[in-house]
């Protein structure tokens, strides 16, 4: 950026600061022609198009100097897709972003399960809540123009002398303070680590409880994991309370109730119970038949699955929703709600056996088994049946 366009730019930022979007968006028009690649002029006049509720343009601005592929420009394009109220194309970027791991995306999402009202979402979104941030900036001269008036010709030995009295002397001043900044910070380290240790050893549940979730936010939950690789999310007092949550197990195995019999002893084989609890527990599941569509005595709920994604692992679930994106002809997902369409609890991805006949914003009945919990909020169902409720 040259000179002139350096104080263009440092005039239309105190604008923007100032709140004249207006104007500064008349400076950031002139900037961009001759700066196209300077991405710090295209998110700041983005940011004022924003701010006037120009989203269209902000848009069409992201796309022609963006990179379509990076997180930041999807982000910007989700907030402005949402502004305008095109709610569905913005939670299709923000489902992409957040199964890369973008943290922005997965806040969002769960934000928008809930709120009760997509207007309502859509009116307190804010720019800084759901787009990448703005470049920091200096409204100060450049750093070459002031350092060059700040330096003064040396005319004799002595000033040399001085100047190289003054340069050892910085500089023995500058290792000093980097030798004392290390050692601090080492001594820091060392405390966070023996403190940790020891609320580890006096928490034993609390640490169990962290670890696990650690391990289903990484997806680690799927059903080909060795259960076993995974500390207890449920704390049993004594065996007498183990051994009645297996009878309990029994019962429901003797009459076929798939989903409260292996609920139980998934309740069981993520405890603190001893071995041979879990390994019996895992030989009865083996006992349990698949249930039939209309035929769960439970039927768990969205949130209480994305809650305690191991307690609900291999359960079978029957769900209404919207197909929301098809993904290929075995994949898809659909925004899946209690009582009424206006109210999403959530997006769940299906897997299909088998070719279906599906639609974007269909509403459908699903019926298959959780075989796991994607990032801690997106369910993947295992689709044993569909049954089409309004074309």
């Amino acid at each position: 950026m040259e000179i002139d366009s350096k104080s263009s730019y440092i005039q239309a930022i105190k604008l923007v600061q100032q709140k004249q979007f207006a104007r500064a968006n008349m400076i950031f028009q002139s900037l961009i022609k001759n700066n196209v690649t300077d991405e710090q002029i295209i998110y700041y006049y983005g940011y004022s198009l924003i701010e006037l509720n120009e989203y269209e343009q902000a848009l069409k601005l992201y796309r022609q100097y963006l990179s379509i592929n990076s997180k930041e420009y999807q982000l910007l394009r989700a907030f402005c897709y949402a502004k305008m109220g095109f709610i569905d194309k913005a939670v299709n970027d923000w489902i992409k972003l957040a199964k890369d791991g973008d943290p922005t995306a997965n806040y969002l999402l769960l934000d928008l399960k809930k709120s009760k009202d997509n207007k309502a979402f859509v009116t307190f979104l804010k720019y800084k809540n759901a787009c990448p941030p703005l470049p920091s900036v200096s409204t100060k001269p450049p750093v070459f123009l002031t350092a060059f008036k700040r330096l003064k010709p040396l005319s004799n030995k002595r000033s040399e002398k001085k100047l190289i009295k003054n340069h050892s002397s910085g500089k023995n001043t500058t290792l000093v303070f980097v030798v004392l900044s290390i050692i601090v910070i080492l001594l820091g380290c060392l405390f966070i680590v023996v403190f940790q240790k020891n609320d580890n050893l006096e928490n034993p549940a609390k640490s169990n409880i962290e670890t696990t979730k650690e391990v289903v936010r990484n997806g680690a939950d799927k059903t080909n994991t060795s259960k076993h690789n995974i500390e207890s999310i449920y704390l049993y007092e004594n065996k007498k309370a183990i051994e009645k949550d297996l009878e309990k197990g029994k019962k429901y195995l003797s009459v076929q109730d798939y989903n409260n019999a292996l609920f139980i002893f998934n309740k069981i084989i993520y405890s603190n119970a001893d071995e041979k609890y879990k390994r019996k527990c895992e030989n009865l599941s083996l006992l349990l038949s698949e249930p039939l569509f209309n035929k769960l005595s439970f039927n768990p709920i969205f949130n209480e699955v994305i809650q305690n994604p191991l307690l609900y692992s291999n359960l079978f679930v029957q769900w209404k929703g919207l197909v929301f994106e098809l993904k290929d002809e075995l994949t898809f997902s659909i925004m899946v709600y209690s009582k009424n369409p206006i109210y999403i609890d959530g997006i769940a991805i299906c897997k299909l056996p088998n070719s279906f006949p599906l639609f974007v914003k269909q509403q459908i009945e699903i019926f298959g088994k959780i075989i796991s919990v994607i990032d801690g909020n997106t369910p993947e169902i295992l689709i044993k049946n569909i049954r089409v409720l309004y074309e």
